[in-house]
């Protein structure tokens, strides 16, 4: 059976199918909210400390590790015709005394969407393929049948209904249009197929400031403007509704129920299994600033000596300021399953469990255009119980804190 455990953690991505709880896995956002976008890839340094106070049921006192992390995700995405594309590549390096470990991880999913004419349901398609690599393998998972390095690949179809929008771009563009309406600079309200260039040309990664600038140029090009040029004032002002405007704010319920099956396994000794599960997403703006999003999740997967349970819940609630923002979540994973396998002669069923919990409060600020540099606080317990390993380690709480660089070029 596959091993659910591995996928990658909040971010905010989608994961119908596959779903579970790595920490030290890249955060990948891929919701399939209706937003354009043609392509992004984002660098990532992440040099950050953990620290376990109660590692195992023996170890009260807990360990102080300092690690680092180097993460590259290519996304590409395309929503408005249904189509996506995710690559995503993480290294991780851990260091506890004299003991090192690195972990490598690949993720891509390749799939669409398709809505049935102007209808609220869709019908979807999506193959997903994931490695994950331990250097040097521990010794004790060699034979455990809930472990292993190899590629994990499956294909799942299936169809859903409504539409999480983002509605952030639309906001700021209300806003930006209104201030100019309050200082003179509009009579009235553009039309409609100018307004959505305006959006378009709010949504790129440039300095605000600039931003402005190539907005009187365009709405003096169109002659709508009653004053020919935006003064320093005007342009202050608008920069400060572009720089304190959310980047993404969802807005609206999706659900989604399909089927699927597994190609290829991480482990020799798994089992290919059906697969059969659903999601609900949901999306909510207060303002221009403040968003909060919900993700469900369930996993059910079955086969004649194996079979699994996966459960994820994930909310975010996000408020934006002066190219500052501040992100507070919960995350539940509940991952259960079970092998029937021969062990020295013996038939028996073997039995997994991991549990995981996390609070997780994130401070980022734009440092220059693009460049990022983002304070992660994490409280997380993991419960544990595989029948298959000698202990179960890891069981309790432990404390995360990340540092992080990250460029993104668009």
């Amino acid at each position: 059976m596959h091993r659910f455990s591995r996928l990658t953690m909040p971010a905010l991505a989608f994961a119908s199918f596959l779903l579970a709880a790595a920490p030290v896995s890249a955060q990948m956002d891929i919701s399939y909210i209706d937003r354009k976008i043609s392509q992004s890839k984002t660098f990532e340094f992440d040099y950050y400390g953990t620290y376990d106070y109660l590692k195992s049921v023996t170890d009260a006192h807990g360990t102080s590790n300092w690690n680092n992390r180097l993460v590259f995700n290519r996304n590409i995405e395309n929503v408005y015709s249904g189509n996506w594309q995710q690559v995503n590549f993480d290294v991780t390096r851990y260091k506890s005394g004299k003991n090192k470990k690195q972990l490598t991880r690949l993720d891509s999913k390749v799939g669409g969407k398709k809505y049935l004419g102007n209808s609220p349901y869709f019908l979807f398609s999506v193959f997903e393929a994931h490695e994950y690599g331990v250097h040097p393998a521990p010794a004790s998972s060699k034979n455990d049948i809930f472990k292993g390095s190899g590629i994990y690949s499956f294909i799942s179809s299936g169809g859903g209904g409504g539409k999480v929008l983002d509605r952030a771009n639309s906001i700021r563009t209300l806003k930006v249009v209104d201030e100019l309406r309050t200082r003179g600079f509009l009579a009235g309200e553009p039309p409609e197929a100018l307004f959505n260039r305006i959006m378009e040309l709010l949504r790129q990664k440039k300095e605000s400031t600039r931003l402005a600038q190539e907005l009187n140029a365009l709405l003096a090009k169109e002659g709508l403007l009653t004053k020919e040029t935006f003064d320093a004032d005007t342009i202050f002002a608008l920069g400060r509704i572009i720089d304190s405007s959310a980047d993404k704010l969802e807005t609206g319920l999706e659900w989604r129920l399909g089927v699927g099956h597994e190609l290829s396994k991480e482990n020799s000794r798994q089992q290919k299994l059906k697969l059969i599960g659903g999601r609900a997403y949901y999306g909510k703006a207060f303002n221009d600033r403040l968003g909060l999003v919900e993700s469900l999740d369930f996993l059910h997967g079955w086969g004649s000596r194996g079979t699994g349970n996966n459960i994820r819940s994930l909310a975010t609630l996000t408020h934006s300021m002066v190219k500052t923002e501040l992100a507070f979540s919960w995350g539940l994973t509940a991952d259960m399953r079970k092998y029937t396998v021969d062990a020295d002669s013996t038939v028996r069923d073997y039995k997994y469990s991991y549990i995981f919990n996390e609070l997780a409060a994130q401070y980022s600020y734009e440092i220059y255009n693009r460049l990022n540099l983002s304070m992660v606080l994490k409280v997380n317990r993991r419960d544990i119980n595989n029948d298959f390993a000698a202990t179960n380690p890891k069981r309790g709480w432990n404390r995360e804190f990340h540092a992080m660089l990250k460029y993104e070029i668009f």
